[in-house]
């Protein structure tokens, strides 16, 4: 008997990993294209202004900018254009320029999400939602701009790290407010969690099943902050790739109310290093020099998932 329920377990595991009961529609091309994208964003701001950034730029050759986003409160970049190549308009952000001392500085503070078409107490971590206020208005006008000039053209939204928190919110935000939009996308790596849970079912209402894609990869620490102890859990569809490649990944069976514990939520997630290497490349602005074995030994003190110091 107890040998049959294991197999039984065995099966179900699998059986979620690999179809999850969930939407499938997740394009790992389309993954890697908007990583790169990511990866410029990285980029001093002048150069991505020129197009003119290495590596990260070369890979999407014909990319026109519409706008480059800074702030150097919240140490916060973004930029907007078109790709002719993808026939897609192009949204995307940064992380932190020194993210090992981001993720240990971490807070947990929230905040009441501020829309009130978002019900339920919505509240989303404070320093997310400022990083992406400082930048919206000017987005939200380049990107409308964008709109007006691709009418037909799809739409992604992408970043990594603190950058992939401020892709949901800027997602949110061009989904619910920016008219003309054809179809949107949000590729997302190593998100954090931003908000509570009313907040994570509204926004799967507004980038629901086939529309948000959040990627992890093995042992990340970053998606499992701030801690769901302290009342955040994310929005759906997580893709979990637990290698260092880019063709292996589960399919993640999660929800608008829960997370899926067969994914991410399964490892001890305190390696640094997989923060900053996604789809087997580094997710900095060059990869030219990164050794990503400096980064091995740096592990996140398991108590700060718990909330400790």
């Amino acid at each position: 008997m107890i040998a049959s329920r294991m197999t039984f377990l065995v099966v179900a595991v699998a059986a979620t990993l690999l179809l999850g009961g969930v939407d499938a529609s997740y394009d790992p091309s389309r993954a890697m294209n908007s990583l790169y994208f990511c990866k410029a964003s990285y980029c001093d701001h002048n150069a991505i202004a020129a197009w003119n950034c290495g590596e990260s730029c070369s890979y999407h050759s014909n990319f026109v900018v519409q706008g480059v986003y800074t702030n150097g409160t919240f140490d916060a970049q973004g930029y907007s254009g078109y790709s002719p190549a993808d026939d897609a308009i192009i949204v995307a952000f940064r992380g932190s320029s020194n993210i090992p001392n981001w993720i240990a500085d971490f807070d947990f503070k929230k905040m009441p999400y501020p829309d009130p078409s978002c019900p339920g107490g919505c509240e989303v971590h404070t320093g997310f939602f400022q990083v992406y206020l400082e930048l919206a208005e000017p987005l939200l006008r380049d990107v409308q701009t964008l709109v007006r000039n691709h009418p037909s053209s799809r739409m992604i939204v992408t970043g990594h790290s603190l950058g992939a928190a401020v892709s949901l919110h800027a997602g949110v935000d061009i989904q619910r407010k920016i008219s003309g939009v054809n179809s949107l996308e949000v590729y997302n790596f190593g998100e954090p969690r931003v908000g509570n849970p009313a907040f994570a079912a509204w926004v799967t209402t507004v980038l629901p099943d086939g529309v948000q894609y959040r990627v992890t990869h093995e042992a990340d620490p970053v998606p499992h902050l701030p801690p769901m102890d302290f009342g955040f859990l994310h929005s759906p569809h997580e893709l979990w790739y637990n290698n260092d490649g880019d063709t292996s990944y589960a399919n993640c069976a999660d929800s608008a109310t829960a997370e899926s514990p067969a994914c991410s939520d399964s490892t001890i997630p305190v390696d640094v290093s997989d923060h900053l290497l996604y789809l087997g490349v580094c997710t900095a602005c060059s990869c030219s020099g990164f050794d990503v074995n400096q980064y091995k030994a740096m592990k996140l003190p398991a108590k700060r998932l718990r909330g400790g110091v």
